[in-house]
């Protein structure tokens, strides 16, 4: 059970997505005013699975922010009335919750575009190895769509430590057509499921050290998912996929203000390798097999309410080594290193 602001209703009205609110949140409440705000604006009824709620209760709140309108106060009201947590998109709402001892969720709808080439597998599409060559290899790039929805919760335990949490459901994509007898299930590529939870501890005012752990279930989109050597043709239903394990990650950081101005960062990270030796020979198109990332940085604020900032990340090399897919008696190895900057102003 939760309470809803206007914020969530918009955006999720918006993009008509109540039905993935629902699988996170099967029932909610949401205060008169909120209703009232939401009926004048969208001009539409509340889903059967929201309640309206009247506060019964006479709750005074003290110290509040400018920023949050009446009925944005009817959500914190209610919130402590009914002593269930809320979850808004609104940025000060959640840390005004925050501040007179709730919980709050951030909940967010999420559009994302993909964008997709691949060239070089003709042999794959005249060989016979997919159900639709022609759509396999050297069409162009082409977009793929989809919506979905991130929840997140944050927590206060002491004035030195916090906890949080982030959840993403499988966002389901739009196909890509012109590479249908590449991917599995006729180009259905989406994003994976995937959650993490972190915390940061507090060594004092200038120092923090943060961890956080990950975990992405690749193994439930058949495109990424699906093992290599399915006996069946490239493209078909439950057809082959580039065979990824899920994976978890294990991430350490720490930033430190060295000075009003300049604030240093750390981290390190670790996570397991998605693609065993039976794969190998097909990721030689998608050699995501790093492990170690070990990364630095610092920001220094300017005079002018800007910031400068600067990262650096080195990835020592991984390899894998496998069989070959056309010639199981070739050796195929795959490998990846990398190295990365950034800069930001």
């Amino acid at each position: 059970m939760i309470i809803l602001d206007n914020s969530v209703l918009s955006a999720f009205t918006r993009l008509d997505l109540f039905d993935k609110l629902q699988v996170l949140f099967p029932s909610a409440y949401i205060p008169e005013d909120i209703y009232a705000e939401y009926t004048i604006k969208w001009k539409r009824q509340i889903p059967s699975w929201i309640n309206i709620k009247k506060i019964e209760t006479n709750i005074v709140l003290e110290e509040v922010p400018l920023s949050l309108s009446p009925a944005d106060l009817s959500v914190i009201k209610l919130a402590l009335s009914l002593k269930i947590p809320l979850a808004s998109d609104d940025r000060d709402l959640r840390n005004y919750a925050k501040k007179v001892g709730m919980v709050s969720f951030g909940v967010s709808p999420l559009l994302v575009i993909q964008r997709f080439e691949a060239k070089g597998l003709g042999a794959f599409a005249m060989g016979g190895w997919s159900e639709d060559g022609a759509n396999m290899t050297n069409n162009g790039h082409e977009l793929s769509t989809g919506v979905g929805i991130k929840l997140g919760v944050q927590a206060e335990l002491s004035d030195t430590l916090s906890i949080g949490a982030t959840f993403q459901p499988k966002i389901n994509m739009s196909q890509f057509d012109s590479y249908a007898g590449l991917f599995a299930d006729q180009g259905d590529f989406d994003i994976p499921m995937t959650f993490t939870v972190g915390a940061a501890l507090k060594l004092s005012n200038d120092f923090t050290i943060m961890a956080d752990f990950n975990r992405i279930y690749y193994s439930k989109v058949g495109a990424v998912g699906n093992p290599t050597n399915v006996p069946q043709l490239f493209g078909s239903t439950g057809g082959p996929g580039f065979g990824w394990d899920d994976i978890s990650t294990y991430k350490i950081g720490a930033e430190w203000k060295q000075s009003e101005n300049l604030t240093l960062r750390a981290g390190f990270s670790r996570n397991e390798n998605p693609v065993g030796p039976e794969d190998a020979a097909l990721n030689i198109l998608a050699p995501g097999i790093v492990q170690s990332h070990f990364t630095g940085g610092f920001q220094y604020d300017l005079a002018n309410g800007s910031a400068f900032e600067f990262a650096a990340a080195y990835v020592p090399n991984v390899s894998v080594v496998g069989q070959g897919m056309m010639n199981p008696t070739h050796e195929v190895k795959i490998e990846m290193k990398q190295y990365v900057v950034s800069f930001g102003w």
